[in-house]
């Protein structure tokens, strides 16, 4: 007993050092790629390098995030290579511990990972990335229209004239592209509120929206009725639910309030379920990595750094990886579960690499 928790807290540390090193190196990879391409995104905009460093570092989660399951997968690849090269593979073998008591340290630091990224890495990662959006929205894309979701309902900005158009809604139908519920602030160029508009509904047409039954109250309180209004106002349902909120800006502590309030609101919550489920499973899926790269260097007879084991492992790695995601897409577009489409690969490639190390052990 003493002689396996000694060889565990040996084994914890070493792979820890090499986790740290690959995840360091991956987000030093994703940070050059980053800043090369918003150099040339932002070239005609004269962005000084700090600039383009700090936008960098604020973009760099959108990737890493992605990527989990490789880092663990190579630093893992690493670690048991490095391990099968001085035959201490054979050696714990040889006094008794078993494949998973081999691995058990490997999972410990990957189980630890998982929960880190979403408890802290995630969170830290969603807000600088909102920041990073909010900034090239105002300053790259000069976009005219904001749209935004609260438990006062959808809030959308848009530019009329030399005036802005602030609509907030408690509803909206997609199937019918309508908004329900709404009120209507027109804001001058000073900031002042013009007037303001109540009305049950509002439908989006190509070229402008139509809107139902109005109550126009001006800035001196007279208050005028009207059977409807039409606004020279382009934007579509499509293009509200496209602007609502890139997925990965939101925190994964805020997502249930999110998906309550979509949900409210009459939007579809499939995507940021969907999320929030692979998120909140994703310490188990990447568990899986560890297993899948033990069994492949655990059956090498070769003892060089690099062999065809290795190669194998990466491949079988990348089509776990895209498989993942192509079922993730069949569950977003509703071809299947999204609960299937989150629970199949993490299930089943534990499972899949629990079933080949019990086989070797």
């Amino acid at each position: 007993m003493l002689l396996i928790n000694t060889y565990f807290k040996k084994s914890f540390f070493e792979y820890l050092k090499i986790f740290a090193s690959t995840f360091i190196g991956f987000i030093l990879v994703i940070f050059l790629f980053d800043m090369l391409e918003l150099s040339r995104i932002t070239s005609k905009y004269s962005l000084s390098f700090t600039m383009v460093m700090k936008l960098s570092l604020m973009k760099n989660y959108s990737s890493l995030s992605k990527t989990a399951s490789m880092i663990v997968l190579v630093s893992s690849l690493i670690y048991f290579n490095l391990k099968n090269k001085n035959n201490e593979l054979i050696a714990a073998k040889s006094i008794g511990i078993s494949n998973l008591k081999i691995v058990f340290p490997v999972i410990s630091v990957v189980f630890i990972f998982g929960i880190c990224n979403i408890t802290i890495i995630n969170p830290i990662g969603s807000m600088l990335l909102k920041k990073y959006q909010n900034y090239e929205a105002h300053n790259f894309k000069k976009q005219t229209s904001l749209v935004s979701l609260s438990k006062s309902g959808i809030w959308l900005k848009n530019k009329l004239n030399n005036e802005n158009l602030i609509i907030n809604a408690l509803r909206v139908s997609q199937l019918s592209n309508t908004m329900n519920d709404i009120k209507i602030f027109f804001i001058n160029k000073n900031g002042g509120l013009e007037r303001q508009i109540s009305a049950k509904s509002i439908l989006f047409r190509d070229e402008d929206i139509i809107i139902k039954e109005p109550m126009i109250f001006d800035k001196n309180f007279y208050i005028t009725k009207e059977k409807e209004i039409i606004l020279p106002v382009k934007i579509s349902i499509s293009q509200i639910f496209e602007n609502l909120a890139t997925i990965e800006t939101i925190s994964f502590f805020q997502l249930l309030e999110f998906i309550k309030i979509t949900e409210e609101s009459g939007l579809s919550t499939t995507k940021y379920l969907l999320y929030f489920i692979r998120e909140l499973l994703s310490p188990l899926y990447i568990i899986s990595m560890t297993m899948i790269s033990f069994f492949f260097i655990n059956r090498s007879t070769n003892r060089k750094k690099f062999n065809l084991s290795s190669l194998y492992c990466l491949a079988v790695g990348f089509i776990i990886f895209f498989s993942t995601n192509f079922i993730h897409t069949l569950g977003l577009s509703g071809n299947i579960s999204i609960y299937l489409a989150v629970l199949f690969p993490a299930v089943v490639s534990n499972l899949l690499a629990l079933y080949l190390i019990l086989y070797k052990d």
